[in-house]
């Protein structure tokens, strides 16, 4: 009973964000839907890049690594990207005894993380202390440095553009595994996230063939904390209306973007290899469960997070599960707000255990 009252009160910390004065220019979708048939497009072109393997090869062609430090290399999505997000940043940070990496994890980022600095703090400096993990931080497309000119802060302008910038993201998560692979193969791999970045590290991890370790941490099946979650009021409603649906109501806009996300969600693709439907679902997806690439998961869920719905929670969870994953549900205390200020003490070490949790299965003779 303590532990609940103590996680309701931390919990309560996400309603402050209801109070914080933001000017009018910060909503996402600020210039409107944009061109779907686009996102459409690229969506399409998606499932071909990764049954391609595309990504291996832009892979082959970036660098290897002489140790930790920053680079970059060229988007494989950068056709359906502002000039801006051209180019893909990375760090890469390596335990400093020099000792080899027992894995290195991609860590992406939550929504509004404008820098490697939080991410470095908070799960990269405990790793490598730790656990001997190497870390591998990218910034995503219209984030930070790869911000768009037009663009205020990470608030996405267009509809368009958020449903791309989430598939480019994948392409260039799994572009960045391989590359890993390659730098270090006797390492094993793992992506992992906070919130919009758990979603993206659930659905690289099950769109990658190989093992590997995911780490999705307060995250959910689909855009929903957008639209009806705190960050609804992120969004600018009255340009996303159209006359022609006044008469639907006031919910008429908010079910016509569920609509849309919907099309575009991991959810989606989980129901269509369970369907049986082969068109755009990528090989990995249709494999799912095979023992030669073994996959687990660990999933940090919060009932009292306002931000992002416990049900929404669970439902990311359990397609994992439903690709046969081996997943595993932590549940932590507080919400949102208090687990992104304390993930170094919270989330941190889950990212660690994900990682043993594969090398019992892959190297069941380690010592871990």
């Amino acid at each position: 009973m303590a532990s609940e009252m103590i996680s309701r009160a931390l919990g309560a910390a996400d309603n402050v964000y209801s109070f914080v004065p933001k000017p009018s220019s910060l909503r996402f979708f600020s210039h409107g839907w944009g061109d779907l048939g686009k996102a459409r497009a690229s969506r399409h072109k998606m499932g071909e890049c990764i049954e391609g393997r595309e990504y291996e090869r832009a892979a082959a062609q970036i660098p290897l690594p002489a140790g930790a430090g920053d680079g970059s290399f060229p988007s494989p999505w950068a056709e359906y990207l502002p000039a801006e997000s051209a180019d893909v940043p990375f760090r890469l940070l390596l335990p400093a005894n020099g000792a080899a990496p027992r894995a290195i994890v991609i860590v992406c980022p939550g929504t509004g993380d404008q820098t490697f600095a939080y991410r470095e703090y908070m799960f990269a400096q405990p790793l490598l202390d730790a656990a001997g993990v190497g870390v591998l931080l990218l910034m995503p497309p219209h984030v930070g440095s790869r911000k768009p000119a037009a663009q205020s802060l990470h608030y996405v302008n267009t509809v368009e553009q958020y449903l791309i910038q989430s598939g480019a993201s994948q392409i260039e998560c799994l572009t960045a595994l391989a590359w890993a692979q390659r730098a270090f193969p006797e390492a094993l791999l793992g992506i992992a996230g906070l919130s919009w970045g758990g979603a993206m590290a659930a659905c690289v991890g099950a769109l990658w063939e190989g093992p590997v370790a995911i780490t999705a941490l307060l995250s959910t099946v689909n855009a929903e904390p957008l639209i009806s979650g705190l960050l609804q009021a992120d969004v600018a409603w009255e340009v996303l209306k159209e006359p022609e649906w006044a008469q639907l109501g006031a919910g008429a806009t908010g079910n016509r973007l569920r609509t849309i996300f919907e099309e575009f969600s991991f959810e989606h693709l989980v129901r269509a290899v369970e369907l049986g439907v082969a068109l755009n679902v990528p090989r990995a997806m249709r494999m799912a469960g095979d023992a030669a690439a073994p996959k687990v998961a660990v999933h940090a869920v919060a009932k009292h997070d306002r931000f992002v719905a416990y049900s929404g929670q669970l439902g990311l969870y359990e397609c994992v599960r439903r690709l046969g994953v081996d997943a595993r549900l932590v549940h932590v205390p507080g919400g949102h707000a208090s687990n992104h200020a304390l993930a170094r003490w919270t989330l941190a070490h889950l990212v660690g255990e994900s990682v043993e949790q594969l090398e019992k299965r892959v190297r069941p003779s380690a010592r871990l």
